[in-house]
Formats: structure tokens, C-alpha cells, sequence
């Protein structure tokens, strides 16, 4: 199941199988009851099922780990020879069926779109990655470039709008040819340098080790299947259906009573600007998310926290960062105090655009422990009211452009000869 997409037939004999021998209690004459489908038993367990494997599903989820492995290893033999005989100009999520193809490779690209789904571009230098039909945008509703391609420039590659002057974004051109959203959004891609590869990343939780998740049990899969005694469930009176038929989309997002739920928590549903459950899920996981970052940002401005001097012979660098939204602006603040608490030295710069909080809070401490270096300061620790990053350095990183400021980080620590953050 791991190599090959078995055939929707043979796998409803198997599940008819597994069905058949479950309810007949191991074979023999009793025929048995089947009190429940097929698919509620493969319903898990904390939703009122007995939790066994969709196979169909379960078959994607494998095929997604070999596909995911091509992407993320094109160094390994498999892919070099899947790269050379399918898609040799382009990526495996560009790549087609091609001529005369394989078992294993039609299987194979049964993952593309969800794989797609769930992943977007972490940006290098920009040369693998189209502006126009490319996931590459920070935006977890819709990572796509939403204006209408500019005459000329249908098939341009992201590296077309970095300034190579000073690698960083051609500010004038984003906003000449994208609309605001878009040239919001560009601005607030955090932009690595030509050192680094572009390379697809996905969220940890549904991508690399635990890929198996997403196929496994998402609402976006079959969803059509599993609401099918939904009806059944809410069709009575209080609960009106759409067109007589419930949906996850409607039981989600259009029902009354899940716009009167989602009010009371303070949550505002509007079914206007999009139309599937896909997208409002991604609008709404991206709303939460940011209500979190404002929560921990509200409560973290108002501690009442006193600065205290660093041990003997180290130098305490404390760094702060400030965000300015409708104005897609951001910038950092940084003061150096020895051990008696005397000022030494203090550093401070803006930039157009918006990262997230947690990259604006990581890029302040990379760029502050590059300028340290330049005074020749081996001792120091470093101080920041990040937990985001600080959790970050301590865990294992990933593949995301947060990660990989982290990791400079990492790197820039140990030029010190004693450093630490606190």
C-alpha cells in the first residue's frame, strides 16, 4: 500500500472482508448483524466509531510519505531517477503523467493535490517557484497570488521580483504590479537570501512524520461520504438543512445555530467571501491564530518585569521589536548593559512589511547578534520576551523560514565564546 494505489474494487472486497468476519465473529455458519456501516466503524473512537482504517484513505496517506520523501530528498537515488524520467524541469507538484508511465508513478501522483493542500514555498532564491500559480504566500486561507498576471510576465519566477542590489524585495515593483493584498503579503514573506534553497515546507502536524494525518481522517476527504447520515442526525425542526441536505459547509458555517455558537465566542462567520469548507476552515484556523498572537502580545506588554544585571563579565543584550500593520511597516530595538548595569552600546532599524510576530521577534535576534560580533563581544546573554522563539531554539527545527532563522541563530551563538538566552 506503500508503493502502490490499489484499485477501489479490490479494496471494497477487502473492507467487505473485514466487515463480513467483524460482525460474523470470526466466520463459521452465524451470519451476524451488521449493526453499524462500514463507515462509522472507521469513525474514530472519541467521534463514536471503533476506529478502523479507512483503506482507501489509509492507502493515500503511505503514497503521500513517498511522495513527500522525493520532494524533500533530491539527493537520494529514487528521486534523481524519478526527476530524470518524469519531471526534469520542474518540481514533483509541476510534474505530469508523461509517456508510457509507471504503475508506480500514476500511483504516485494520486498525492500531488493533497500534498499541494497543505503545503506552500519557503523562499530562497525564488528561481523554482512561480509568482502566478505557486503556494508561496503567508497566508494559511489562500497562498496563491490573487492579481491578475501583469502582460509579459505569465510564467516569471519569484526570483524576478528580488532586487539584487541589496537581496531583499523590489518594494516599487511588488507594488506597481500586485494589488495591496498581494503586496502586503509578498512584503511579509520572510525573505532568507540567495544562501538558502527554495524548499516546499508543510505544517508539522500534518506533514513529514505525521503525514499519515492527513488523509487518515480529514473532513476535506470523502467529506461528502461521512455527512451522508448527518441528516439523519440534525434533520428535525430546530436544526433546517440546506436544500433538505446537510453538508459539513452548512453544518459549519451556514447553519444558524453554528453562526449563533460561533458569535457567543467572539468569532464573526461570514459565508460571502468564501464558498467551500476547505477555505473557511484555512480563514478561520488563520483568524484564531492571530486572536492568539494578539492575547500573548496584550498580556506579555502588561507584565510588570524588572530588568537584572548579567553574572560577572557578561554583557546582557535585550531585544524588542514593534509591528506596524497598516502601515506594513516593522522594526527591532536593541540595548547592550554590562554587569553593573551601564549602558554600552544600543542598535535599532525598520524595514517595510509585516512578518508574524514570531519571525519579526527571531530576525531582531539574528541581526542584533550579527552586529554583536562586530564589537567583538564574546560574552553575552541575550534577552527577549519571545517564548515562541525561545521554545523554538530548544525543540527540534523544521523546515519553515522561522526555523531557518533560528537556526542562524543557533549558529551565531556558538561564534560567542559564552552565550545563552533567556
Amino acid at each position: 500500500m506503500g508503493v502502490f494505489l490499489l484499485p477501489k474494487g479490490l479494496i471494497k472486497e477487502i473492507e467487505t472482508l473485514m466487515n463480513s468476519y467483524w460482525w460474523k465473529g470470526g466466520g463459521g455458519e452465524n451470519k451476524g448483524i451488521n449493526w453499524k456501516s462500514w463507515e462509522h466503524l472507521c469513525r474514530p473512537k472519541k467521534w463514536g466509531g471503533m476506529g478502523f482504517r479507512n483503506l482507501h484513505d489509509f492507502n493515500l496517506s503511505l503514497l503521500c510519505k513517498q511522495a513527500w520523501r522525493l520532494s524533500q530528498n533530491p539527493d537520494s537515488l529514487a528521486s534523481k531517477i524519478y526527476k530524470a524520467r518524469y519531471y526534469p524541469d520542474s518540481s514533483f507538484l509541476a510534474a505530469k503523467v508523461g509517456a508510457n508511465p509507471s504503475f508506480i508513478w500514476r500511483s504516485l501522483l494520486a498525492t500531488q493535490d493533497i500534498i499541494r493542500r497543505h503545503t506552500r514555498w519557503r523562499i530562497g532564491n525564488g528561481n523554482q517557484v512561480y509568482i502566478w500559480g505557486d503556494r508561496w504566500l503567508p497566508d494559511k486561507s489562500n497562498a496563491y497570488v490573487r492579481s491578475y498576471p501583469f502582460p509579459l510576465m505569465e510564467n516569471s519566477k519569484v526570483a524576478d521580483l528580488i532586487d539584487p542590489s541589496n537581496l531583499n524585495w523590489d518594494e516599487t515593483a511588488i507594488r506597481n504590479i500586485f494589488s495591496h493584498r498581494d503586496a502586503d503579503l509578498i512584503q511579509g514573506s520572510l525573505f532568507l537570501n540567495f544562501k538558502f534553497k527554495t524548499k516546499l515546507f508543510g505544517d508539522r502536524k500534518t506533514m513529514g512524520n505525521s503525514l499519515l494525518r492527513v488523509v487518515i481522517w480529514p473532513l476535506e476527504v470523502s467529506c461528502a461520504r461521512r455527512t451522508s447520515n448527518i441528516g439523519a442526525i440534525y434533520g428535525r425542526a430546530e436544526f433546517p438543512l440546506s436544500n433538505g441536505k446537510e453538508s459539513i459547509f452548512h453544518l459549519f458555517v451556514e447553519c444558524e445555530y453554528a453562526k449563533a455558537c460561533w458569535n457567543h465566542l467572539g468569532y464573526q462567520t461570514s459565508a460571502n467571501s468564501v464558498d467551500n469548507f476547505q477555505d473557511w476552515l484555512g480563514l478561520m484556523t488563520a483568524t484564531l491564530s492571530a486572536t492568539i498572537d494578539g492575547q500573548q502580545t496584550a498580556k506579555r506588554n502588561t507584565i510588570d518585569a524588572t530588568w537584572t544585571k548579567p553574572q560577572q563579565g557578561f554583557l546582557k543584550l535585550n531585544v524588542d521589536v514593534a509591528i506596524d500593520k497598516q502601515g506594513a511597516r516593522m522594526g527591532f530595538g536593541c540595548v547592550v548593559r554590562d554587569d553593573l548595569g551601564h549602558f554600552v552600546a544600543a542598535r535599532g532599524s525598520h524595514w517595510r512589511g509585516y512578518y508574524s510576530s514570531k519571525e519579526v521577534e527571531a530576525v531582531a535576534i539574528r541581526e542584533s547578534l550579527s552586529w554583536l560580533k562586530t564589537l567583538n563581544i564574546d560574552k553575552v546573554i541575550i534577552e527577549t520576551d519571545s517564548l515562541q522563539v525561545t521554545q523554538g531554539l530548544n525543540s527540534n527545527l523544521g523546515d519553515s523560514s522561522f526555523h531557518v532563522v533560528l537556526s542562524e541563530i543557533k549558529n551565531l551563538m556558538s561564534m560567542f565564546t559564552q552565550s545563552s538566552l533567556v
